[in-house]
């Protein structure tokens, strides 16, 4: 986490407000296509693993599986690409950063083997060695200040990418004989429709966190507005990276704790209790960073962006307001797939994009960056109640 926002820092105050917002589109463009590909499969596949030899049969298809749908992705950001309105250097850069989607996708694979195993600190040093990488060769280019920054910005986090993957495989040691396991083109296929409700929300969820940098850079903006389009996703997009950097705490806490909610799922009131104690717990740091956030804002502005980046203020601030509901609604969705009710889910995430993009088509052009800034938390808060909804039919038909 320190090494994004210090990256942040030093990226945000090379290129500037329009560079900056250059490099948003160009790694929110990727990063759109991140989850696509996980698709929901770790958790189906951790929830199907019982044993061992389960673990390295759904481990070789899963990654097998995985490439299958990032070069299918891959080529759809291709042929996206051709009819969108951005300029060359852009283009070069979405180009560039796509192939992240392949290194991400094995490293989530990954990934679910040391979750699973309980060995978060393989994990944890992969991380490292990839982000150690990462700062100095952003260092590198922060003060050799070459023409074409963004460019070699971009390159960093690919080849970090591709570290973090050979790191992971290294740390196997021995276990990596999984990759021995024989591909199943029928397991494939199983794990892909076991998958398919939480696939499908993952898409929704997508269009409902990342369309908002996406219209912002092809909407007209108001004519009032003093920024341009570049400066206006500089600004928007530097809020919203401390954002998520923020919500990363209820992710990593959520995939840590999964596993636990698995083991319960057999004691309805045992997990219960587990879940309201997860959902105190992150309401609580959820309001904390919230008040934080509001009161810094201002001064982690300053210290990330500079003088430029004023405007980021106000929307980190609005921002930060939907903090505890995101939180909330991180471990509601958690524990809506640990007690198998995850075929509502599509249906709440295409509401909650329906409602994210028709609003912003709407307001970006009258009110540029407030509108998505608002309306992230505002659907989100509504994602969460048809959720609780959810939960709250399953606990009355167990408590009959």
């Amino acid at each position: 986490m320190s090494v994004t926002i210090l990256a942040t820092t030093l990226i945000a105050r090379t290129l500037g407000k329009a560079g900056y917002g250059q490099f948003t589109l160009i790694m929110q463009f990727s990063a759109f296509f991140y989850i696509l590909a996980d698709f929901g499969l770790n958790s189906v596949a951790a929830r199907e693993i019982k044993s061992v030899q389960d673990r390295r049969d759904i481990l070789k298809n899963l990654a097998v599986l995985r490439l299958g749908i990032s070069l299918v992705l891959i080529l759809i950001g291709f042929v996206a690409l051709l009819f969108l309105p951005y300029n060359r250097l852009v283009s070069l850069g979405i180009i560039l950063s796509l192939t992240t989607i392949i290194t991400n996708s094995l490293t989530i694979t990954l990934n679910l083997y040391f979750q699973m195993t309980f060995q978060y600190a393989k994990a944890m040093i992969s991380t490292i060695i990839s982000s150690t990488f990462l700062l100095i060769f952003i260092l590198w280019v922060y003060f050799t200040s070459p023409p074409d920054a963004l460019l070699m910005y971009v390159t960093g986090y690919v080849v970090a990418g591709l570290i973090m993957v050979l790191a992971s495989l290294v740390l196997f040691g021995k276990e990596i004989n999984f990759l021995r396991s024989s591909v199943s083109r029928a397991r494939m296929r199983e794990l892909l429709i076991l998958s398919l409700p939480l696939g499908l929300m993952f898409i929704f969820s997508q269009i409902h966190g990342k369309a908002d940098v996406f219209l912002l850079s092809v909407l007209k903006l108001p004519d009032t507005s003093s920024l341009n389009r570049n400066e206006t996703l500089g600004v928007y997009g530097l809020a919203y990276k401390i954002f998520e950097v923020v919500l990363v705490f209820s992710t990593f806490f959520m995939s840590a704790t999964y596993p636990i909610l698995l083991t319960k799922s057999e004691n309805l009131k045992e997990l219960y209790r587990t879940y309201r104690m997860i959902v105190l717990f992150l309401a609580l740091i959820g309001l904390l960073s919230m008040g934080g956030i509001y009161v810094f804002a201002p001064a982690v502005i300053s210290l990330l962006g500079g003088f430029g980046f004023q405007d980021s203020i106000l929307i980190l601030r609005l921002l930060g307001l939907g903090l505890p509901i995101f939180f909330v609604s991180s471990a509601t969705q958690w524990f809506i797939l640990a007690i198998r009710r995850e075929r509502t889910l599509p249906i709440i995430y295409a509401i909650g994009a329906t409602i994210t993009v028709l609003s912003n088509l709407i307001l970006i052009p009258r009110y540029s960056y407030l509108s998505p800034a608002i309306l992230t938390w505002m659907v989100e808060y509504l994602i969460l109640l048809m959720m609780v909804g959810v939960v709250t039919k399953h606990y009355l038909s167990y408590v009959k």
